[in-house]
């Protein structure tokens, strides 16, 4: 990296002095002419590769990289950047050959680079050099907690257990989220190396310290099954699912232990527990930072072992996040109908075909893999995405059907009954919508969105208004840190004409921070009927800028110009002595 830095250098020194030069070295039309200096072209290449890695522009960043680096093949420092935009793009052959192409040219290659090739010799099943590339470079503090787990399995790959466990306590940082990552691996290793007591001990002690990895809930609890204690294996799965959500492999096993049948622990190869421990290191990354490095661990996890699908469904999210959105939907189609993740990754690239403004391809793929697999969760989501598209009649179609598969079942959900609600209310059936919502309340009364919906709604009718206020206050209690809940206190209490407690609560709501056009705009009526008016334009003019909807933008601007008995009227709701006594 230091020759390269020197050139640049001396690029810019040579511009810096370009002042000295006599009048003789300028061109026909005047202007100063030098030769392009022969490291232009590859500085040129190295900001345009950093420019498009910024802006999510990995096909670019990848081709530039590569081509700033062949220009100088010694250079490790451009080495590694080709290398990573290789991985970042889903080149992940490609950024093998580099890197083995500079492991001849480079002296001392960098991280990535090293364990890029680390990737490939456990693809290949070459324990003994994967080992020996980890035990013999430099890593940075994070990664060589990476290359201490990878050598781990490298370690049962040649046959010493022992070593094995060494590399993985060696792994240890001090970080409870990894350190958790690495026991669970540890337990893994046990098994493998059929030392089952050993895996079960250890497994158990990282799970009573709430360390949560679908893939270790679920080795878990085969594990306990395996050992006759079905029970315990089955409140595993119901643990993990409480504390984390629904999961393809959890929620696959779980079926498979309610119906009875045996199941056994995977038999971890070194090939797929280097998988998975990569997997799972960047999985763990994943919920403290959204840094690509994420992604670069996902796309080695792959090419060791292709069958992680586990992986896709997580490399997706991370294209998701990065707007590499191509990248999100094609990394999804190489998941098979016969993968438990089949049912997920459908839903997951229905949401980026809306990502794209897709929505009628988003609906076709919901509605054809639920129909190849029957699964509830695409069936819901088909009923949401059409209620987000205000198509309600096919909205109400879905989630009636979800419904009556439910109750086929002898089972109920709070979920099913609220968005049902909501489509009813929005086809203007409000008598089954309240009776929707009321049903979703008793069926689980601590779901504030439920409560927010029903008070309000019964706030805006002018009905039951004792009952509507003690459920948005309780919705209140339960998400303090809602912005739109506490909005709609707010909101009932400017219906009344309750004016000061409105500015109370409606500043409280745009305290918190929140990007929504709706709580500006209420808190600018509210200072409008208290007198503020200076302030309420602030308010008013703030919400035009974050409204996309131009008749709301339309109104906004009429109250900007002509105050808000100018814009269309909210009427008051109109209330008796005795009922406004009872009122908080």
């Amino acid at each position: 990296m230091s020759r390269f830095i020197l050139l640049m250098t001396c690029i810019l020194a040579s511009l810096s002095l370009s002042g000295c030069i006599t009048p003789n070295a300028t061109g026909p039309y005047g202007h100063l002419y030098t030769p392009k200096p022969p490291e232009a072209d590859q500085y040129s290449d190295f900001l345009i590769g950093r420019y498009a890695t910024l802006t999510h522009q990995s096909e670019l960043a990848a081709e530039t990289a590569q081509r700033a680096y062949k220009k100088t093949p010694e250079n490790s420092f451009l080495l590694e950047r080709a290398v990573v935009s290789l991985l970042l793009a889903g080149k992940t052959k490609d950024a093998v050959d580099l890197a083995e192409f500079g492991l001849t040219k480079v002296t001392d290659i960098g991280t990535m680079t090293r364990l890029t090739i680390v990737a490939e010799e456990f693809r290949k099943k070459d324990y003994s050099e994967a080992l020996f590339r980890l035990k013999n470079g430099e890593f940075d503090v994070f990664n060589r907690m990476v290359a201490r787990s990878l050598s781990g399995w490298a370690a049962v790959g040649v046959g010493d257990p022992e070593a094995a466990k060494t590399y993985m306590i060696e792994s240890l940082v001090g970080d409870n989220l990894f350190d958790g990552v690495n026991l669970f691996m540890l337990a893994f290793i046990y098994e493998s190396t059929d030392q089952r007591q050993e895996a079960l001990k250890t497994f158990q002690v990282v799970w009573k310290e709430r360390m949560r990895l679908a893939v270790a809930a679920e080795q878990y609890a085969r594990l306990l099954a395996a050992t006759g204690d079905t029970k315990s294996a089955k409140a595993i799965v119901a643990q993990f699912r409480s504390d984390i959500g629904p999961s393809p492999g959890v929620d696959d096993l779980a079926t498979r232990l309610d119906s009875g049948e045996v199941v056994t622990p995977m038999k971890v190869s070194p090939r797929k527990g280097a998988a998975l421990g990569l997997f799972s290191i960047g999985s763990a990354l994943a919920s403290q930072t959204e840094s690509e490095l994420t992604t670069v661990y996902f796309q080695l996890a792959l090419h060791i072992d292709p069958e992680l699908d586990a992986v896709r469904s997580l490399l997706s999210q991370a294209h998701r996040r990065a707007e590499r959105l191509d990248d999100a939907f094609n990394t999804l189609k190489e998941i098979s109908p016969r993968s438990v993740y089949y049912a997920t990754s459908r839903s997951q690239m229905a949401w980026v075909r809306v990502d794209q403004n897709k929505n009628d391809d988003a609906v076709k793929i919901v509605e054809a893999a639920y129909k190849e697999t029957r699964d509830r969760d695409l069936a819901i989501q088909a009923g949401n995405m059409h209620f987000i598209m205000e198509n309600y009649a096919e909205a109400l179609t879905w989630f009636q059907r979800v419904i009556d598969l439910d109750k086929a079942e002898g089972k109920e959900s709070w979920r099913t009954f609220y968005s049902r609600g909501l489509v009813l209310d929005s086809l203007d059936r409000w008598d089954e919508a309240e009776a929707d919502l009321l049903k979703s309340i008793e069926l689980d009364p601590n779901k504030a969105e439920v409560l927010n919906y029903l008070g309000y709604s019964w706030v805006d009718r002018g009905e039951n208004l004792e009952k509507a206020f003690e459920f948005i206050k309780k919705a209140v209690a339960l998400r303090p840190d809602s912005g739109a809940i506490i909005d709609s206190l707010g909101w009932a209490y400017f219906r009344l004409g309750k004016f000061d407690l409105a500015v109370r609560y409606l500043e409280s709501a745009a305290s918190l921070g929140t990007s929504d056009p709706v709580i500006n705009d209420h808190l600018g009526d509210a200072y409008w009927r208290t007198g503020r008016f200076i302030e309420a334009k602030y308010q008013w003019n703030h919400a035009l800028k974050l409204e996309t909807d131009p008749v709301k933008a339309a109104e906004l601007k009429a109250k900007l110009e002509n105050g808000l008995d100018a814009a269309k009227p909210v009427t008051p709701v109109k209330v008796d002595d005795t009922t406004a006594a009872k009122l908080p």
